[in-house]
């Protein structure tokens, strides 16, 4: 890699607006890193187009790097392009930053494993928590055994999303593109995929190891007119030398009331909790309490989110890159959060609402779709770790019992 490290940005509108404000930032301070050029068909619709009209910027990825070589390629594009980009910034000898899921779907994401070993480049995939200083220093913990044995982990994530969220491009919610590219995109495999994917990261046996479980159960909605699901319950199962794992996951975009990440992993000598942000760690001689109030020892990890993460993922990549190491997120361990809503996909069907089953509510910030009763049926397959035998069923009975 050359002193200077020459970075090109695939895709500057949405998430990609961050890297683009910290590369900048990091560029006037001095940092050994220039962004070269940018890849993006629409990118003077992006809002922060001013701060790189001045580069050179290109539709198609390949030609641009046969212009511009790079050290490095950030891809933030759209789900359906992370196979084709990650391909191409392999074979044109780059190191890659991709922004998560790593791609739509499993075939896809054993095919890039065997590119990425065949070119002998290194591939991060940016689910941000695997790169936050706290997350690493409890799952280090976890492996040096000061938890015990995992036995149940959960994790709530109620985010209602408008309908604008879903209007915002041609892809939002569609199992392909208009050209017929799988996208598989779904709460499960956008917003809240990140919080997926760290149930499977604590599970994995090294620091940049995750882990598939061997049974997945799911039960599947939708409240607004989109071709996937904005809602999911998972019920997953991890065998381990101990006995299975639990692993129960709730998420939903039609929610009636909002929970912010919730995780809450239960361990034979502990658990691990957040908090306003900040990630907790209990170790207590009764494992099954509740707080840490009784606990025999707290352990404040820190915010779970730094204020630069994108820097944060840039630097562990390249950190590694010049080590000769493995990234703490790559290829291999981003592919069990794919393998996971790929089988969701193959073994569920979705339980499509209709009015009274959701209500339309405006107001200033757009229409929302809004599911009453779904946050308490989620808050109980959560405590109970029982999937309802008929989502529809159960669904149906909550909101009666909240309108008796």
């Amino acid at each position: 890699m050359s002193q200077i490290t020459r970075i090109v940005l695939a895709g500057i509108g949405g998430y990609g607006a961050n890297y683009v404000k910290s590369l900048i930032n990091r560029e006037q301070r001095g940092d050994p890193l220039r962004l070269v050029a940018l890849v993006d068909p629409a990118a003077e619709r992006s809002p922060v187009y001013n701060l790189v009209a001045d580069r050179p910027c290109f539709s198609d990825l390949a030609i641009c790097l046969e212009s511009y070589p790079a050290d490095l390629v950030l891809i933030s594009s759209p789900i359906q392009h992370h196979m084709e980009q990650i391909s191409i910034a392999l074979a044109h000898g780059a190191h890659v930053l991709c922004e998560k899921p790593m791609c739509a779907t499993l075939n896809e994401a054993l095919l890039l494993i065997g590119r990425q070993q065949q070119a002998g480049k290194q591939v991060g995939i940016g689910y941000q928590w695997s790169y936050s200083p706290a997350i690493l220093r409890a799952k280090a913990d976890v492996l040096a055994g000061r938890y015990g044995v995992p036995q149940v982990l959960r994790t709530r994530v109620y985010w209602p999303r408008n309908q604008a969220y879903f209007d915002r491009n041609s892809w939002a919610g569609h199992l392909y593109s208009q050209d017929g590219r799988p996208v598989f995109d779904s709460v499960l495999n956008n917003a809240t995929a990140h919080y997926l994917h760290n149930m499977l990261f604590f599970l994995g046996q090294t620091l940049n190891e995750s882990a598939v479980p061997e049974k997945i159960e799911s039960r599947l909605l939708r409240a607004y007119d989109i071709e996937t699901f904005d809602t999911a319950l998972l019920r997953m199962e991890k065998n381990s030398t101990t006995g299975p794992v639990t692993l129960a996951l709730a998420v939903s975009h039609s929610p009636d009331r909002t929970v912010d990440p919730d995780l809450d992993y239960l361990y034979s000598k502990g658990r691990l909790t957040t908090q306003d942000g900040r990630l907790l760690g209990y170790l207590a001689a009764d494992a099954g309490q509740q707080s840490g109030k009784d606990a025999c020892e707290e352990i404040d990890y820190g915010p779970i989110i730094g204020s630069d993460h994108v820097a944060e993922k840039m630097d562990a990549l390249l950190d590694a890159v010049r080590r000769g190491m493995r990234p703490v997120c790559d290829l291999l361990t981003a592919s069990a959060q794919t393998a996971v809503v790929t089988a969701v996909h193959q073994q569920s069907e979705t339980l499509v609402l209709q009015p009274p089953q959701y209500q339309l509510v405006q107001n200033d910030e757009g229409t929302w779709r809004v599911v009453a009763g779904l946050a308490d049926l989620m808050d109980r397959f959560i405590a109970t770790l029982e999937l309802p035998a008929s989502l529809a069923d159960a669904l149906h009975d909550q909101q009666s019992g909240q309108k008796a």
